[in-house]
């Protein structure tokens, strides 16, 4: 018969206990800060793809595809073209635009996703420039139909 006496107990199990805690703690902070960091990167990645996607159809896809239309338009006029080129021609144009849009608003869902909150709505290109067509939206315009004092009687 035996009778253990808690004389030389130090605790240490519970010591081991925390200390692995803390690693495992430390492991899943060093974890976290990674993927946080990770997933900015995949953002910016994919928004300057899209912007360059974007550029490559302004500058290029969309000028060459409307150039090809036009001239298989007037080839057809001088009776030098088939109709169904033409057509053709027209389609890829129509394509072209339809990815051109589709570029425009992965752009505009790759900004949403980054931005802060209360960022949303400004979406501003690589270059600097304001990427809506007719300038800024966040301008302040003045509503249809609204009488032009408005603003003067709302300061007061």
């Amino acid at each position: 018969m035996g009778l253990r006496l808690p004389v030389f107990n130090r605790n240490q199990g519970n010591i081991r206990t925390a200390q692995a805690d803390l690693v495992r703690s430390q492991a899943e902070l060093e974890r976290l800060e990674l993927a946080l960091r990770k997933r900015p990167a995949d953002v910016f990645a994919q928004y300057e793809s899209g912007w360059n996607a974007v550029r490559e159809y302004r500058e290029n896809i969309l000028p060459e595809t409307n150039e090809a239309f036009e001239l298989y338009l007037e080839s057809f006029r001088d009776r030098r073209a088939p109709w169904q080129q033409v057509i053709l021609a027209q389609q890829d144009f129509f394509s072209a635009n339809i990815d051109y849009v589709k570029a425009l608003s992965e752009v505009r869902h790759a900004n949403t996703r980054s931005a802060p909150r209360g960022w949303i709505g400004r979406a501003a290109s690589p270059t600097g420039r304001d990427w809506w067509p007719h300038g800024s939206r966040s301008a302040a315009r003045p509503l249809a139909g609204a009488h032009r004092d408005a603003g003067e009687h709302a300061q007061r």
